[in-house]
């Protein structure tokens, strides 16, 4: 074997060799005709990230690998939000015939969301459930001092947590919970808004409030729905496992599994690194993107086969939420259409919470202040690093 790899002395003398063009082929940018001689003097080909692999590499290699491994993580997620929608069918809230009480139902989304945080973030989920505890303490004693008032000590309370998140935890611990922090603390903002303008009349009792903030369908990849279109576990004999609940669930799981697939493989595959860099930050940005899409989708997933993100229109329920729109995202016809498409329920909740309820304080402390709520809620980056 040694025999046959050697190849005599007339290597290519490494010293005559542009620093420059070695640096760009070790950074994968290039490969000047003086290191493909080089290469192949080594016995070495043209670096594979620099040539199109068949599609049947491409398929054995990553789309085989991401898919499997994608539906292994999801399945489980998958499972329980469909066990807990047969769960929540017994109830009947409203009808003669009532078999669970309210309180376990709301028990039970409780369980089964935090059952769902365990799976993704093992013990990190304390984090969640103690800002939940501390929200719900905020705004007991605030709904008893002044109903008017919950709103804005919530949001304060939200922003003193993300800050000393921030600052205290370990980054890694903290930008792994980042995803269902947001959504938890925009459920925590509107609940209390919806007490403060009177959108809410009864003050939730601890099993309502804490089976909304974890309700499986929407804790781990949301997306935000209100405490009212959450209150419809209670009447899911009112939301029937019909052929357009089951064509919604796997139109936007198979949708989700294409973005992945894209985002990991095709957009590498159909864009590759010897490419100007123009093109190659615009396949990174793509990547990116669909990589945006797979969480929406999968969104849809997990609250659609919860039970929830439905409409009524008379006696006819219609499941179609939309988290994002990408087609719109792709081909805009201004700025606005793709921060509004980008993430719909989000659009809606900085609109109805932050944008309406600054807007006595005039257009431009009400846009600022609705720009300041998405950087915070997206924990913009402010640790001394």
């Amino acid at each position: 074997m040694e025999e046959d790899l050697y190849m005599g002395d007339d290597f290519p003398d490494l010293s005559e060799i542009d620093e420059d063009l070695l640096r760009a082929y070790l950074e994968g940018n290039e490969v000047s005709p003086e290191i493909e001689e080089l290469l192949k003097a080594y016995g070495q080909d043209v670096p594979e990230a620099l040539a199109r692999v068949t599609v049947k590499e491409l398929w054995e290699n990553c789309l085989s690998p991401t898919f499997s491994q994608t539906m292994e993580n999801l399945i489980p997620l998958l499972l329980l939000c469909f066990v807990f929608k047969l769960v929540c069918s017994f109830s009947k809230s409203g009808s003669d015939d009532q078999d669970i009480p309210p309180w376990l139902i709301h028990l039970s989304s409780l369980m089964f969301g935090l059952l769902a945080l365990h799976m993704f973030f093992q013990r990190n989920l304390f984090y969640l459930v103690l800002c939940t505890a501390l929200a719900y303490l905020v705004l007991v004693i605030t709904n008893w001092r002044n109903r008017d008032f919950c709103g804005i000590s919530l949001s304060v309370y939200i922003i003193v947590y993300l800050i000393a998140c921030e600052f205290m935890m370990e980054s890694t611990v903290w930008h792994s919970i980042r995803g269902a922090q947001i959504i938890l603390s925009m459920k925590i903002i509107g609940v209390a808004f919806d007490l403060s303008n009177g959108s809410m009349i009864e003050f939730p009792d601890i099993f309502a409030y804490f089976g909304y903030n974890f309700c499986v369908g929407t804790v781990i990849f949301g997306p935000w729905i209100s405490f009212t279109e959450y209150k419809h576990i209670l009447s899911q004999h009112k939301r029937p496992m019909k052929i357009f609940w089951i064509l919604k669930v796997m139109f936007s799981l198979t949708c989700a599994l294409l973005c992945v697939m894209c985002s990991t493989c095709i957009v590498h595959w159909l864009i590759l690194d010897n490419h100007f860099k123009w093109v190659i930050a615009y396949r990174d940005a793509q990547s990116f993107r669909f990589s945006h899409y797979f969480i929406s989708f999968l969104s849809e997933v997990t609250v659609i086969l919860s039970g929830l993100g439905a409409t009524h229109v008379n006696d006819d329920v219609r499941w179609d939420l939309r988290v994002s729109k990408p087609y719109h995202i792709e081909m805009p016809r201004s700025l606005v259409e793709v921060v509004t498409n980008w993430n719909l329920p989000m659009h809606n909740w900085l609109k109805n919470y932050i944008f309406k309820s600054a807007r006595p304080l005039g257009n431009f402390a009400a846009v600022f202040l609705t720009y300041v709520a998405s950087a915070l809620l997206h924990c913009l980056e402010i640790s001394c690093q």
